[in-house]
């Protein structure tokens, strides 16, 4: 996907799984070209993307909103793409510039840690766990 008209002005093509090319040809239903996601930047109003969004969210039986418990805003799936792309080891370097970002310091912040990945991290403590591990001691 070729993004023309980026955050930052440059731009950028961003690689998408067969199945996301899917249901995107099925949105654009046979046009070859123009924006299917847009904002006041492209012409198309980012409201109405978000008013969709919330639809979805109904639809699905998620909650929605900032000052919902447990609301799911539309920006939460930026930070949503980055955890997932981190706990599946994807680089810093990689992430930043799918997230279209500037710095690995903005990538941090939008990658965290889930209880899931704690708990896959500790549980590999488990392999090879009859090993003992061997130390020199310092003197003093």
């Amino acid at each position: 996907m070729l993004v023309v008209k980026s955050k930052n002005k440059k731009p950028r093509t961003i690689p998408m799984t067969a199945r996301v090319r899917s249901e995107l040809l099925q949105v654009i239903q046979g046009r070859t070209e123009g924006p299917f996601f847009s904002s006041a930047r492209t012409g198309v109003n980012l409201v109405e993307i978000k008013k969709g969004f919330k639809r979805a969210c109904e639809l699905a039986g998620i909650p929605h909103g900032q000052t919902t418990p447990g609301g799911l805003t539309f920006h939460d799936l930026r930070h949503t793409f980055a955890t997932r792309l981190a706990e599946r080891g994807v680089g810093e370097t990689a992430r930043m510039a799918l997230l279209g970002q500037s710095s690995t310091k903005m990538v941090r912040r939008y990658s965290h840690a889930t209880p899931e990945a704690m708990r896959e991290a500790v549980l590999r403590l488990e392999q090879n766990a009859g090993e003992v591990l061997e130390f020199r001691r310092r003197a003093g």
